[in-house]
């Protein structure tokens, strides 16, 4: 599984873990995709907000894997980049510690 806002390379195997979006109409593998959060800096002064997003984007995560195990797809991993190099995207150290559990 990988996240929106991320491009991990050009072939047919990265490209499915990569947003939709930079896929130039390149055939993948049909890989699920999770939200990344969408955070507002700075950080502190947002803390609510993103707080609340990130729990939308975990819950988001935790529900495609549940979908995956129900039709009998597990996911094998979970692709992220820490920050996003599309747009310098990124989450709190929280959000990516709860992402690894729910890999688990």
């Amino acid at each position: 599984m990988g996240l929106t806002n991320a491009s991990h390379g050009n072939s047919i195997s990265t490209l499915s873990c990569s947003d939709p979006a930079f896929r130039n109409g390149t055939p993948t593998y049909s890989w699920p995709i999770a939200p990344l959060p969408e955070m507002k800096y700075p950080f502190i002064e947002n803390t609510k907000h993103n707080e609340a997003e990130e729990a939308r984007c975990l819950d988001a995560a935790l529900n495609i894997i549940k979908k995956q195990r129900t039709a009998r797809k597990d996911v094998g991993a979970i692709i992220v980049e820490p920050m996003s190099g599309l747009g310098n995207k990124q989450a709190t150290p929280t959000y990516y510690k709860k992402l690894r559990k729910i890999a688990a």
